[in-house]
């Protein structure tokens, strides 16, 4: 509510600056006693405040408005918004409030109304702050007036209202289309407010409603965006990875992750999916490099040591792959899968195809077991099984590694 008390604050200032010699002496008067008792007992006076403005509604426009003020005040102070909310659509409705007080009162309402989840009559005040606003500064640049930066975007005789303010009702403009479930329209005003002036608030809700709308290929342009802007920022490096792979480029997502490593920006989730990706794209080296490097950050997460035993396995670092292997509890080491990348390690090449054929049966929907297993078809030169293995791996994470497999062996038959 601090920002609804400045708004009611500067709005009262601007009515005292016109209408306040408007009303009688002895209203003025009261009006002003009222106000002391409100900054200095607020919730005993607002009884007093609410019988005054009933007692001024007998009265002209310019006595409402300055008794509605004062009730609004009273209810801003006590963080009473629905109280607020009802005194600023009653000021709203006097036509000789002029224009700085009128769009004054037109952002508080928005505020005010967004608080208590009226989000439609929230993003109906904005879109007439908005109109009149931009009818306000159409006419100001016909006499070329200067652009400063009042209080709160308010507007005088003199000076437009800034970007800085159309950006601001932009963005709670498109929270509340947000809330209504308008994402088109909210996405419009967010992308509008960031038009205006950018931010990195303005930038996540925009990708909060591309999510929503799943819209894949504005979110990952959105996160190139951000991501040259806050390049410091983790969090938008992986994102941006993670949308490339969403889109079939991993090769982009790798590049991304590989820029946030070498500069020391990737978490420790990132890392791993940085090996995953090495690993896809057939790198196992590099990737084994990267966990063995950050093992003390690492070895706590699940993945970390199957990933580092694959990426020993597949750049046949044997000897590696046997000592993290023996590491294991020997329940564990008598499993299928265990049992086929020891077998693997020592090259036993015949059992293990049988072995890590087992498990590709067993779990199909991981192709890595039958990488291995087309890998020791191929190092028995059982080249046409191998081939189909690996042909099998096409449309998989894989699909990189196994080619290069495959061209390999279509040298080796067109050589012999």
């Amino acid at each position: 509510m601090n920002l609804m008390i400045k708004l009611a604050a500067t709005l009262l200032l601007y009515w005292l600056s016109s209408a306040a010699f408007a009303v009688t002496q002895q209203q003025y008067e009261h009006y002003l006693f009222l106000q002391k008792q409100l900054a200095e007992h607020p919730a005993e006076t607002l009884p007093d405040i609410e019988s005054f403005h009933q007692r001024l509604r007998r009265y002209d426009e310019q006595a409402k408005i300055m008794a509605a003020s004062l009730h609004l005040d009273a209810c801003m102070q006590l963080t009473k918004p629905g109280c607020a909310l009802v005194q600023a659509k009653e000021l709203l409705s006097f036509q000789s409030l002029n224009q700085k007080q009128r769009l004054e009162l037109l952002r508080l309402s928005g505020h005010i109304a967004f608080e208590v989840k009226d989000f439609a009559y929230s993003t109906e005040q904005t879109r007439a702050w908005l109109a009149l606003a931009t009818s306000i500064n159409q006419a100001l640049l016909k006499d070329n007036a200067p652009v400063t930066e009042p209080e709160h975007g308010a507007t005088s005789n003199q000076t437009l209202i800034t970007a800085a303010a159309f950006a601001k009702t932009l963005s709670l403009q498109a929270y509340g289309y947000y809330q209504l479930q308008r994402y088109t329209e909210a996405i419009d005003s967010a992308q509008q407010a960031i038009a205006h002036e950018q931010n990195e608030s303005r930038y996540l809700l925009l990708l909060s409603l591309y999510q929503q709308v799943e819209d894949l290929p504005a979110e990952n342009k959105t996160l190139q965006t951000i991501t040259s802007l806050y390049p410091e920022q983790t969090r938008y490096w992986e994102r941006l990875a993670s949308t490339w792979q969403l889109l079939g480029q991993p090769e982009q997502a790798l590049s991304t992750l590989g820029s946030a490593y070498k500069s020391g920006l990737l978490s420790s989730q990132g890392r791993i999916r940085y090996a995953q990706l090495l690993l896809q794209q057939g790198a196992p080296a590099r990737a084994a490099h990267i966990l063995e490097s950050h093992q003390d950050q690492l070895e706590s997460s699940k993945f970390w040591r199957p990933l580092l035993l694959q990426a020993y396995l597949t750049s046949f670092q044997r000897q590696k792959a046997l000592n993290l292997i023996s590491t294991l509890p020997n329940k564990q080491r008598s499993e299928l899968k265990l049992k086929g990348q020891l077998a693997y390690s020592l090259g036993q090449w015949q059992e293990a195809a049988r072995l890590l054929g087992q498990q590709a049966e067993k779990e199909p929907g991981n192709p890595y077991w039958r990488l291995l297993q087309g890998i020791s078809l191929y190092e028995q030169k059982r080249y046409s099984m191998a081939s189909s293995v690996f042909e099998s791996l096409r449309n998989s994470q894989y699909k990189s590694t196994a080619g290069q497999w495959l061209q390999q062996i279509s040298y080796l038959q067109n050589r012999s």
